[in-house]
């Protein structure tokens, strides 16, 4: 020390710079060394210090070291079946007659995040393996904070305070080495890690310049915000009805952040709600957060789809997630990688209720339908095989189980001012969302699906452009009718005087 002491002393400054930068190096290097790391009351605990840093999402990792990174806890402890961890989760579990999955069954879910979560023949649950646990770099470790009141969360009755049986979700993920201060989580599902950045997301090119004028029920960017709650990882990754039982509820909010969003429709609005108030002005600190946000969320859902989810058809909690995956794509091209989130083919629910007929695009599951010219397996999917034969006048529908009632043509609604609206309100306002983020940042090719664009043209306008009936947020609806409407317009004449109130037929 007294010969240190004495070397810093010395008249020689260039012995001193190069000191200077060593120990700057070594501060900077310390700064980052760990034992733990913790967010949103979720600690990962290590066995010796490790470099570690986190993504613009805020999510922690770490960089192996000697050959990976040791775990000695995460808590809260997983037990009684709460508090779960998974790693590298897939939408695909358990082969076939593996791990307890039914022999009958192409594949299992694994449930591993909270026992509650089983939902359907196939799923098991299993407890997460104790620690400690040494982990290779590549690996996403997913924890959550299970809800731990009175009432039923799966159902969200009995005093539960949401359908869901997540509070929070965070990921840690193990780096071979440091990745760049603004760099996106990689997504945690899967074993491809593909690496993201913020370099590509120019405000000048990849967003309306200047910003879009606000419309009736813009509402503040921070509003926008609040759908993402106290920043946790959404989980997107579960199949079928379960699904919406694993969006935490203090991270998936609605728009303000005063309500879960666990209900896949509601965190579909959310996410277009996103992409469609940061295309507007306001503080681009915000504005870029908005954007960050709604990029890490399409990363994960793509990755998703890779690996066994399908965002098709259910009713409606698999609407905003394809024009995500494609606003994420537009947002980090011309990165590497960025062309498959771009040129995502995987399923839509956008796309999986709207079908091309002769007389303009109509809504129906075209799933359902067996052929246009052999009879439907059911009466419950007539509507579908209808619309496809004659345009639009239909049997409707799902809800109904294809109860009989008629659907009439435009050119009938035109001349009658009666129509069916059960149909055409369902979904109206976040179809809108959905096509207005296609159409405001030009991805109407990339999405490369005509038919959904031309239904919601014809439900834009007309008897029925401003109605809404169950899953509604007007400003999605704004936004469309002042930016995202089209050209591909019904045909046929207007109505010679206005039309009278809508009547519903029963």
């Amino acid at each position: 020390m007294r010969r240190l002491h004495s070397w810093l002393q010395s008249p020689s400054r260039r012995a001193r710079i190069v000191l200077a930068s060593l120990a700057a190096l070594l501060v900077a290097d310390l700064a980052f060394a760990a034992t733990q790391v913790s967010i949103n009351g979720i600690t990962f605990q290590f066995d010796r210090d490790y470099q570690t840093g986190s993504f613009v999402d805020g999510m922690p990792w770490v960089v192996a070291s000697g050959g990976g990174v040791t775990i000695t806890r995460i808590t809260p402890d997983a037990a009684n079946g709460r508090h779960g961890w998974e790693v590298n989760p897939t939408s695909n579990e358990i082969p076939k007659g593996q791990q307890g999955c039914d022999s009958s069954k192409g594949s299992c879910d694994l449930v591993r995040l909270d026992s509650r979560l089983k939902w359907a023949n196939g799923q098991i649950y299993q407890s997460p393996p104790g620690f400690p646990q040494t982990f290779s770099a590549g690996s996403s470790i997913l924890k959550a904070i299970s809800y731990t009141g009175g009432g039923d969360c799966f159902s969200g009755t009995n005093g539960a305070p949401a359908r869901t049986c997540l509070e929070t979700a965070a990921v840690l993920t193990v780096m071979s080495s440091p990745p760049p201060s603004n760099a996106f989580r990689p997504p945690y599902i899967g074993s491809s890690k593909p690496l993201f950045t913020t370099s590509s997301i120019d405000f000048n090119t990849k967003l309306p310049n200047p910003p879009l004028p606000d419309v009736a029920g813009t509402q503040s960017l921070a509003h926008a915000l609040g759908a993402f709650g106290d920043g946790g990882t959404w989980i997107v990754h579960p199949r079928g009805g379960q699904a919406g039982r694993n969006h935490p509820r203090l991270s998936v909010r609605q728009p303000g952040g005063a309500k879960d969003a666990a209900y896949g429709c509601q965190m579909g609005m959310a996410l277009e709600n996103a992409m469609l108030r940061a295309a507007q002005s306001g503080s681009l600190s915000e504005r870029q957060e908005l954007v960050n946000r709604a990029v890490q969320v399409g990363i994960d859902l793509y990755y998703a789809s890779v690996n066994g989810k399908d965002w098709n058809s259910q009713g409606c909690i698999h609407i905003g997630r394809k024009p995500t995956i494609l606003f994420a794509g537009h947002m980090l091209s011309p990165q590497s990688g960025s062309e498959l989130l771009l040129g995502y083919t995987g399923g839509s629910q956008e796309d999986d209720q709207t079908m091309a007929g002769p007389q303009g695009a109509v809504w129906g599951n075209k799933g359902q339908c067996v052929s246009n010219s052999s009879p439907p397996r059911n009466n419950s999917t007539q509507h579908a095989c209808d619309k496809l034969r004659d345009g639009g006048s239909s049997l409707y529908g799902p809800g109904a189980n294809g109860s009989g009632k008629l659907q009439p043509t435009l050119d009938q609604i035109r001349s009658s001012g009666n129509w069916s609206m059960a149909a055409y309100q369902r979904y109206t306002d976040p179809f809108y969302g959905s096509a207005a983020v296609g159409r405001i940042y030009d991805l109407e090719d990339e999405w490369n699906y005509p038919p959904f664009f031309e239904y919601v043209d014809r439900i834009g306008q007309g008897p029925w452009r401003d109605r809404c009936e169950g899953h509604c947020n007007d400003y999605l609806f704004r936004m469309f009718d002042a930016y995202g409407s089209g050209s591909q317009l019904p045909t046929g004449p207007p109505p010679a005087a206005p039309l009278p109130a809508p009547v519903l037929l029963d």
